[in-house]
């Protein structure tokens, strides 16, 4: 199939409507029967990096609207914007708070399709990064340690192949159908506990920007409105009896700024609020709520400093597996806060612990990481998980103790 640039595909479909209220145009012309793809690219925010650079060779849609099989798809590729071309690298952290950036298009037959494909380039474009030098790898980042640290990315062997993202969308005939790319780089670069090194592992979620709302706020200190607070990992999750999942982060800007885009009006967010050494907030929202005449897509946060200050806790994990250089071990903090919904307390996640360290061959890990201390007992939970691997989850309960070691955990390899 001929890929068009996006220049031409509003050229054809503007042809193609014409054509159509002169009555020439009718089915048998098959000019309607085609539409468009249009792709962009965002990033949630990271204080973690000064730039995360990513570099893309391809961008692919499964044409034969095939989403059964890998194997059985005839992928098409999409052809970048007017003046660029790939491989092109990208720094996903100048995609932050709403923007984005087009990355390809192209026409397509009417019709349902469901999987797309990120090739991921192992040569970076010519041009200077930030630090005004050439990129010095394809997949790479500088770190925000006050020198610029250049870290290169690590590839996973599987995704030589590619990235596939399966999502379901629509292509309408005479119509540009535009999804976002959502490629969250704090989530998607991980640090190998018992390499040392930074791998890619995408998290990249498919996203319909037609009828999505953005949620923003500001962020400051208990009775001090003036000292706002910088650094802050705001999310907006979906909480389920005991299970909680991010859908969107970000962290709030030096002027306690903070935007979740891209979400959906009619879904009930968890928008949790959490700062080292400070404790934790949480508010429900649902956009259209029935019993509201006007809502304002706006939540502010004040996060007070725990009256009792900061628990340390730390523990082991044993992975019951092979581990490679690349193994990524995650640990997650859990807690159950009131965010003022009806059914009381909500499961949400807090943080992840930054630094695990790998401690010998018999592969352990160990962590440890602050966490505020309340008025009343308050549960930790503290999830171990790998790729591959069954997840477990240990528990703290903190009254008054300033260090709480839990007990190994062990995760073994399955489902």
């Amino acid at each position: 199939m001929k890929m068009l640039k996006r220049g031409r595909i509003l050229l054809l479909l503007a042809t193609a409507s014409f054509l159509f209220a002169c009555g020439d145009g009718g089915s048998s012309s098959g000019i309607l029967e085609t539409g468009a793809v249009s792709l962009s690219l965002t990033d949630s925010t990271t204080d973690l990096y000064r730039a995360v650079y990513i570099t893309i060779n391809d961008l692919q849609i499964c044409s034969n609207n095939n989403g059964a099989s890998d194997d059985n798809c005839n992928w098409s590729s999409l052809e970048p914007p007017d003046g660029m071309q790939f491989p092109k690298t990208y720094n996903l952290l100048k995609l932050v708070n709403g923007v984005t950036e087009a990355v390809g298009s192209g026409e397509f037959s009417a019709g349902t399709y469901n999987q797309i494909r990120m090739i991921i380039g192992l040569k970076p474009e010519l041009e200077n990064n930030l630090l005004g030098e050439p990129n010095p790898a394809a997949n790479y980042i500088i770190l925000n340690d006050g020198v610029d640290t250049v870290e290169q990315l690590k590839i996973p062997s599987g995704l030589q192949t590619g990235i596939k993202l399966t999502h379901s969308f629509t292509v309408d005939g005479g119509e540009i159908k535009d999804l976002v790319l959502d490629f969250d780089a704090c989530r998607s670069v991980v640090k190998a506990g018992n390499s040392g090194k930074y791998v890619l592992k995408p998290t990249i979620k498919v996203v319909e920007p037609k009828d999505k709302i953005d949620i923003n706020g500001t962020l400051t200190v208990k009775d001090d409105s003036a000292n706002k607070i910088e650094g802050a990992l705001v999310s907006a999750q979906i909480s389920d009896g005991l299970s909680a999942t991010v859908v969107r982060s970000t962290i709030s800007n030096n002027e306690g700024n903070y935007l979740l885009s891209l979400l959906s009006p009619d879904q009930t967010y968890n928008i949790v609020a959490y700062s080292a050494g400070k404790r934790p907030a949480c508010k429900a929202f649902l956009y259209n709520d029935p019993d509201d005449e006007y809502i304002d897509p706006s939540l502010d946060f004040m996060l007070s400093e725990p009256a009792s200050g900061t628990v340390n806790i730390s523990g082991t994990v044993n992975v019951d597996g092979p581990i490679e250089d690349d193994f990524l071990l995650v640990v997650t903090i859990y807690t159950e806060l009131d965010c003022n919904n009806l059914d009381g307390e909500s499961y949400v996640e807090l943080t992840k612990v930054d630094e695990i360290i790998y401690v010998d061959a018999d592969n352990t890990f160990e962590y440890h990481i602050d966490l505020p201390k309340y008025d009343s007992p308050v549960t930790y939970y503290v999830v171990a998980s790998a790729e591959g691997y069954i997840p477990v989850t240990g528990m703290a309960e903190i009254s008054t103790e300033d260090d709480v070691i839990i007990g190994e955990l062990t995760i073994s390899a399955g489902q």
